[in-house]
């Protein structure tokens, strides 16, 4: 969409249409996958991570397909139930889904178990990782993930997330050292390391220490990385796979919508709360009495161009969902000068990856420069 300095009245618009092929991929990943447990019987908890890499929904099922040797295995329902057969789960295009598997080891093994990862839609997509347990007579130290991977979503290019916390306990009978922390893959840079994972700092048996990664992208697009954790960990190396998306909000592209310099709940606030309102099924959009005077932006094509720019950032909660009744009270309420629990009180959606005030008025401040 162009303007004209010379005339006001001068215009153009043109369109394009992209065409994406629609397919169906899946990645599973197990964490930890081979386990040595310090006696028997003893059980290992492990993290299946499922993500449809592909552009169209989908529905899993996951089931333990074999257990080899002397041990059982489960994995853990909605409501923490161990069964053989998870499913079906519903996995939207570039959707993370996680699913903790239970296994337990009666002699000195080895045994393993092979769990089954199957489309529901298409019964030659399938993904089988296995877990590798064994019993040892040396203590050791045992590396565990609460998640190997973490999804931040989409995320303005060069505003920095809220982390994302990676628990990591030490499951053997030996203290665990880690030796480095190596964040690596073709954007690497866009992630940044921090928490209480530390080389030098040991972590005693069933004793834990946490990893928070966080969100800055350089760049639009699809955006990952890796987290390689080395430790004396007898299960080897565990890494962490961080995927993002970075948005195409521009540097003027702010929460200021009519354009006019000023950061206002009953203008700003107003258009924002009746665009998502909007978009979630509510009345038609309009930008009657929501206009500063003599803003630049005034006309509902104008502001409805600028919004459609600015929506992908508009999820403050980062819950994956544009609702008026969240997203759009909570930049209300920080326009107004709320702060802490009085901003978020009633306001954040479910499973937000911004839970707290600290999080969001982070967020916020970085499209209200």
């Amino acid at each position: 969409y162009a303007l004209s300095r010379a005339s006001i009245t001068a215009r153009a618009r043109r369109t394009a249409q992209v065409l994406v092929a629609s397919e169906l991929h899946m990645a599973a990943l197990l964490s930890p996958s081979d386990v040595n447990v310090p006696s028997v019987p003893w059980t290992v908890t492990s993290q299946l991570s499922v993500t449809n890499t592909g552009n169209l929904n989908d529905t899993y099922s996951v089931s333990i397909a074999s257990v080899t040797g002397s041990a059982t295995a489960a994995v853990r329902d909605a409501a923490g139930a161990g069964v053989q057969t998870l499913g079906p789960l519903a996995a939207p295009a570039f959707a993370l889904l996680g699913v903790t598997v239970d296994a337990t080891l009666a002699d000195a093994g080895p045994a393993v178990v092979t769990l089954h990862v199957q489309s529901l839609t298409d019964s030659a997509l399938f993904r089988d990782v296995a877990l590798t347990l064994r019993k040892t007579s040396e203590p050791h130290a045992v590396l565990s993930l609460s998640t190997a991977a973490l999804d931040f979503g989409s995320q303005p290019v060069g505003v920095q997330s809220s982390g994302q916390t990676v628990t990591v306990t030490n499951t053997g009978n030996a203290p665990l050292d880690f030796t480095s922390f190596d964040l690596g893959g073709t954007q690497a840079s866009d992630f940044l390391r921090g928490g209480s994972c530390t080389v030098g700092t040991a972590v005693a048996p069933n004793a834990i220490c946490t990893l928070v990664i966080s969100f800055v992208p350089g760049a639009v697009g699809s955006r990952s990385a890796s987290v390689g954790i080395v430790s004396n960990a007898n299960n080897g190396t565990a890494t962490v796979t961080v995927t993002g998306i970075g948005s195409s909000l521009t540097a003027g592209s702010t929460l200021d919508v009519d354009g006019d310099g000023i950061y206002d709940a009953l203008t700003d606030g107003l258009l924002i709360m009746r665009w998502l309102s909007a978009s979630g099924g509510g009345s038609a959009f309009s930008v009657t009495g929501a206009v500063a005077a003599g803003a630049p932006r005034t006309s509902l094509a104008d502001i409805t161009t600028y919004l459609n720019s600015l929506n992908p950032v508009l999820d403050i909660d980062g819950n994956g969902v544009f609702d008026a009744k969240t997203d759009g009270l909570l930049v209300v309420r920080y326009l107004l000068g709320f702060r802490g629990a009085a901003l978020i009180d009633g306001a954040v959606g479910t499973q937000p990856t911004r839970p707290n005030a600290a999080d969001i008025e982070t967020y916020l401040q970085g499209i209200t420069p």
